[in-house]
């Protein structure tokens, strides 16, 4: 039967209707002229010793916005690769 999830494909879609919503109810919009739409690129967590994790995970840490998840003490990686 496949995956049925339309939520992730359509939210596209579903941010212009409300952009549109809000519009036309009146609401002065203006478009950001700083975006980032680039992701900063990711560490390669395998190729990082314990110590660095661990300083990646005290700056994740300290970092507004970041999930709960990333906000628990990091994992000891098994020495038995």
């Amino acid at each position: 039967a496949g995956i049925q999830s339309p939520g992730l494909t359509a939210s596209p879609a579903v941010g212009v209707y409300i952009k549109d919503l809000l519009k036309k109810c009146g609401l002065i919009l203006t478009e950001k002229s700083d975006i980032i739409y680039e992701n900063p690129p990711h560490p390669e967590v395998r190729s990082l010793s314990d110590d660095e994790i661990s300083e990646l995970a005290k700056k994740i840490r300290r970092t507004p916005g970041s999930s709960a998840a990333a906000n628990r003490s990091p994992r000891r990686r098994s020495s038995t690769l």
